[in-house]
């Protein structure tokens, strides 16, 4: 499957993704909180961030119910294990020099998340059609995190 992420404001706080052309949800990337998916197929999301050392994904229902979750293998590397259900997958960066990323089952790659633009204002991900949507949005959703918590450090860094 190939989701495109569209920045629907100047700040990229919001992200509409994009399969086949069609809509399926929409991202919000809040100052503070939770980050929260449009409903997909009919179910609200929240995107939860935690962790000190190793950060700590969650795609939860409203209900509180873990659909997926990445964690962090090693604070000092870009590789996530995520979870979807009884699969088990690795989100991977695909080089130290590069923000790409690559999603991994049993050491093969099944597919992979990269920015668009210069700026990396958007972003496209081709994932297994055997993921359920709701983790696709998930894997594309950690990346852009990440993405921007980058920028963040960068730009802290050069004031």
């Amino acid at each position: 499957m190939r989701m495109t992420a569209e920045p629907q404001d100047a700040l990229a706080r919001r992200y509409r993704l994009v399969v086949g052309g069609a809509t399926v949800t929409e991202i919000t990337f809040p100052a503070l909180g939770p980050s929260t998916a449009a409903p997909i197929g009919g179910q609200t999301y929240r995107l939860r961030r935690t962790g000190v050392l190793r950060d700590h994904f969650t795609l939860e229902t409203d209900g509180g119910a873990v659909i997926a979750s990445a964690t962090q293998r090693d604070p000092l590397r870009r590789e996530f294990a995520v979870e979807v259900g009884a699969r088990r997958l690795t989100l991977s960066a695909a080089s130290p020099l590069h923000s790409a990323y690559h999603l991994l089952e049993d050491e093969r790659r099944v597919g992979a998340v990269h920015p668009r633009g210069a700026l990396r204002h958007g972003a496209e991900a081709d994932l297994p059609d055997a993921l359920p949507l709701e983790a696709s949005v998930f894997v594309l959703w950690v990346a852009l995190l990440l993405w921007r918590r980058r920028q963040v450090t960068r730009a802290s860094v050069a004031l």
